[in-house]
């Protein structure tokens, strides 16, 4: 996708008209999701035309949000083409509205289509459709949205004027000169016409490359979002082990950090200030990036970022247009002990950290995972860099390099983005920690949303905060769990199905609008596309419990309920609270009967938990947020159970039970927390 797709609009209300229903939409044989609008009845009569269908509108604006069905259209032989003509023969679904194509792609299981909507020349900026194929030329399934455009006046500002004004909008918000860095384009925002101009500045607070989007009747300026992709982060330090690395022979006894068996991966230095830098280049294929401040950060980000590659070598070859995967570069050493990392359209670029707060940046698996993935993000949805498709964005790669991280680096670290470079030195530091995003202070659940103007000035609609709500969604559906606010819990599907489930939603399903709603509408459908209604109803309950589902029930059990027990603590969704320095009577009823219980802790710290009054076998465990056993204490028969252990910051359940083979009879116990 081009450069110019990253998005967003200042807190701007459409004044465009948009189709209603002209009556009750008429019956047809599709099936429509319940909580989403009717079509209109020309729309039910255009849907009954093609067969069995799913079909969703969304409210107000009725635009066809997503179709699936086993034949919509055949390509023969020319997606491309396949593609236009649906959207012409349906003019009441697609609002009436005209295409251009952006690229086709042939990948693993069909050919995917992406194309702009057009309106009087320009292209609609909160537009887009996705066309998927299958392997047989069949068209399967189209998802995105559209805008109806009724007129636009004739532009009232030429480029030049746009340009000067862009420029000096941006000089005067960032205190240094700024230049043109792009192709002035005319676009349709909200409406209203506008020209998008591309800027670059380098401020001291770090670079910035900004495109701002000026009214063609007014020159106001209607739009300004920072392209760069960036992780505003903290951190641990260079890990500085030994690592391999596959680089390339000049054949003139110089060696360069380019790894010409993963597409040309290359890690450049950014001292100089410039982008990409100068090239690693040495005659000791041994010895790379050995001296200076951070020395090896070079070598981190090269492994790391091959570690990326390998984990996602299918979808970076599905996202490339060539059928080849996509290009990957790096820079590192960039700024004064910049403390930051970002992608800028072209490449992820990592700062040095200043050793106290920040580690070098490209020395984390996980930054550097992020970064990258901004870039298959890039060339597959699209996905505007602000408001919901913004937070989407950075929650897609906190998962993908989560993925990564849990294939080929620490499991344990995997979903705690940021934990290797935030206070290096410093135990339990991270940026977000999408297992239990609330412990850092982050949203967890939509009721949560940081509703702020999706402005530069307020990350774009607070991204980066957001994205925690469905990074949330995408640890439950890979591990499983409860989340915290809705108490809510989902088994999973797996880390491995849950990948595939996300990367397919990516190249099928999402567009540059993408919101919340359309990820999990995208992701379900992927999910049963790929293995089938059982993982499909997981991905919905994980949405469910991050709120932007509604839930198809009143409750959904957690891992150890349904033990038949009436207890209010018999399962981890309604553990009872137990504070430091507090002890607690209960009762184990019968074998099958068990207590659980919930600590919080504010900071690192020792514990003690004890067990005690004891008239029968009894046992205890502890569990992390992630429901994995950190501790226990299984003693037989009546001795007191004791478990002392240095914990980390976060919540801890624990259960007490009677272990196999136990017989209990109202087995009274006292349970203390020190």
């Amino acid at each position: 996708m081009a450069r110019g797709a990253w998005w967003m609009v200042l807190g701007l209300i459409a004044g465009c008209s948009v189709a209603v229903p002209d009556e009750e939409g008429a019956e047809s044989n599709a099936d429509f999701y319940a909580d989403h609008a009717a079509p209109t009845k020309a729309q039910s009569e255009e849907l009954a035309q093609l067969g069995h269908v799913d079909a969703y509108f969304r409210p107000v604006t009725h635009d066809l949000a997503l179709i699936t069905g086993a034949d919509l259209a055949d390509a023969n032989g020319d997606p491309a083409a396949a593609a236009v003509a649906f959207v012409a023969a349906h003019p009441a679904m697609f609002l009436g509205a005209t295409v251009r194509i952006d690229s086709v792609r042939t990948i693993s299981d069909g050919t995917i289509v992406r194309a702009s909507q057009m309106a009087f020349g320009r292209r609609v900026m909160e537009s887009g459709l996705v066309f998927a194929f299958d392997t047989q030329g069949a068209l399967v399934e189209v998802a995105g949205s559209e805008r109806f455009i009724a007129s636009l006046p004739a532009s009232e500002i030429p480029v030049p004027q746009a340009e000067d004004v862009a420029r000096r909008y941006l000089e005067q918000a960032t205190g240094v000169s700024a230049l043109v860095a792009g192709i002035t384009e005319p676009v349709i925002v909200g409406g209203r016409g506008g020209l998008r101009v591309e800027l670059e500045a380098m401020p001291a607070s770090g670079p910035t490359r900004r495109a701002i989007v000026i009214d063609d009747q007014s020159a106001e300026i209607i739009g300004d979002v920072e392209e760069l992709r960036s992780v505003r982060a903290w951190g641990l330090g260079v890990a500085g082990e030994k690592r391999q690395l596959d680089v390339t022979d000049l054949g003139n006894g110089q060696f360069a950090l380019v790894d010409p068996t993963r597409a040309a991966l290359a890690t450049y230095d950014g001292r100089a200030g410039t982008l990409p830098g100068s090239l690693f280049t040495t005659s000791d294929a041994d010895r790379w990036d050995a001296s200076g401040t951070a020395h090896g950060a070079a070598v981190d980000a090269q492994a790391n970022a091959a570690l990326f590659f390998d984990d996602l070598h299918q979808a970076l070859i599905d996202a490339s247009p060539e059928g080849h995967p996509v290009e990957l570069t790096a820079t590192v050493h960039f700024g004064q002990s910049f403390n930051g990392a970002f992608w800028d359209g072209a490449q992820a670029v990592f700062g040095d950290g200043d050793g106290k707060s920040f580690a070098p940046f490209g020395s984390s698996l996980d930054i550097v995972s992020h970064e990258l993935a901004h870039g298959l993000v890039q060339q597959t949805a699209g996905l505007d860099a602000i408001g919901q498709s913004g937070a989407l964005c950075e929650a897609v790669c906190d998962a993908l390099s989560s993925f990564v991280q849990l294939h080929s680096g620490d499991p344990s670290q995997a979903w705690i983005i940021g934990g290797e470079v935030v206070a290096p030195g410093q135990p339990g530091g991270a940026l977000r920690d999408l297992t239990d995003p609330q412990w850092l202070g982050s949203p967890d659940h939509l009721s949560g949303l940081r509703d702020v103007p999706a402005d530069a000035a307020h990350d774009d609609g607070k991204v980066h905060e957001n994205a925690t709500i469905i990074g949330n969604a995408f640890f439950l559906m890979a591990e499983g769990g409860t989340n915290r606010t809705s108490g809510r819990s989902v088994l999973g599907i797996g880390a491995d199905h849950a990948q595939h489930v996300l990367v397919h939603a990516l190249t099928h399903g999402l567009t540059p609008a993408s919101d919340f709603i359309q990820a999990a509408r995208a992701t379900i459908a992927s999910a049963n596309r790929l293995y089938g209604p059982s993982d499909a109803a997981q991905v919905q309950a994980a949405w469910e419990a991050v709120g932007v589902l509604v839930p198809t029930d009143d409750a959904v059990p957690s891992h150890d309920a349904g033990d038949g027990d009436d207890e209010p603590n018999d399962n981890k969704r309604d553990a009872s609270a137990i504070e430091l320095g507090q002890s607690i009577s209960g009762v184990i009823a019968t074998a099958d009967d068990k207590d659980y219980f919930r600590f919080q802790l504010d900071a690192p710290r020792d514990v003690q938990l004890t067990l005690t009054g004891l008239s029968t076998d009894l046992d205890l465990r502890v569990y992390d947020v992630r429901g994995r056993i950190v501790a226990r204490s299984e003693r037989p028969g009546r001795a007191d159970e004791v478990i002392h252990a240095r914990a980390k910051k976060g919540a801890y359940d624990v259960k007490v039970y009677a272990p196999a083979g136990a017989h209990p009879i109202q087995a009274a116990y006292r349970l203390a927390l020190q």
